[in-house]
């Protein structure tokens, strides 16, 4: 699901598009090969959109130090750091940029990765939606658990498979990437899901993130064009921001799916502690998958 058809409204999301591409590369347009976003040396974790005020409008996730009131958003011109990254992208005309522009403060993000959770791949972490394609079925986590490709995939101690597909944006930087891995059960173990499909969630949509047998709700506050990770040194495209925390460390590669249906919206990658769960969207994620040859028929 593109930012286009979270947002709905030409002039908010064509504003987002525009500082998000404008805070990744920096003034000159070309970063250094695994550097991180121009934006990060402002304080900026990422650009998109959010629904504030009843209304849908561009945000700026910053670290919270830059912008004071956690977890709250204020009008981006005031706050200095976020003025001054606009001044160097758009010189003279940051009052411009900024209007209408809000800034939300979190605290760093994090991956999700933690012991005694449902899979070792070869990184801790949890089972995602189910899919198949060929002859073959299986099970979809974040690039960043199943990191390896032939690492074998391990779920309540039993080796139940192997990575086939990875694709984790760690260590690339500016570069945004999909963050999923895809795990090929072996012969004889079943896929035993509910989840039917895939959807897409609107602002203030109602989800459930499906973690450990437990069913978690939560409302999608908004939705990132991108989002950087300093800790990871990765920035992981087509995020939704979750208006609270349902997730830690563990969570990750955990399906998300619509309240009220049996269909996938995404999956767990990050999340940034008392504030909000990161949750990438799944039609980028098989877009990824898909561009290999030999996964093009994965579906959920």
């Amino acid at each position: 699901m593109s930012l286009w058809d979270f947002g709905r409204s030409p002039q908010a999301t064509s504003q987002a598009l525009l500082l998000a591409e404008a805070l990744r590369l920096g003034p000159t347009g070309l970063p250094t090969p695994s550097s991180l976003p121009f934006g990060t040396f402002f304080g900026v974790y990422g650009v998109g959109l959010i629904f504030q005020q009843g209304i849908v409008s561009p945000v700026v996730v910053m670290d919270v130090k830059h912008v004071g009131k956690p977890f709250e958003a204020v009008p981006l011109t005031s706050v200095p750091m976020a003025k001054n990254a606009l001044d160097t992208v758009f010189p003279g005309e940051a009052e411009n940029w900024a209007a209408n522009v809000f800034a939300l403060g979190i605290n760093p993000p994090e991956l999700h990765i933690s012991p005694a959770d449902d899979l070792l791949a070869p990184n801790l972490g949890t089972c995602g939606a189910g899919v198949h394609w060929d002859h073959s079925h299986g099970v979809l986590t974040a690039g960043h658990v199943g990191s390896a490709l032939a690492a074998a995939a391990y779920s309540k101690g039993v080796h139940v498979g192997g990575v086939v597909f990875s694709c984790n944006p760690a260590n690339a930087g500016a570069q945004v990437g999909a963050d999923v891995a895809l795990i090929e059960l072996n012969p004889g173990v079943p896929l035993v899901t509910t989840i039917t499909g895939t959807t897409q969630v609107q602002p203030l949509g109602s989800l459930f993130v499906l973690k450990r047998g437990q069913q978690s709700p939560v409302a999608v506050l908004g939705k990132l064009e991108w989002l950087t990770l300093p800790s990871a040194n990765g920035t992981y495209g087509d995020v939704y921001l979750t208006a609270n925390s349902v997730t830690q460390a563990g969570d990750s590669g955990a399906a998300v799916l619509l309240q009220g249906t049996t269909q996938v919206v995404g999956h767990v990658i990050g999340g940034t502690p008392g504030m909000s769960s990161f949750i990438q969207d799944i039609t980028y994620q098989l877009r990824a998958i898909h561009a290999h040859p030999a996964f093009a028929s994965v579906t959920v």
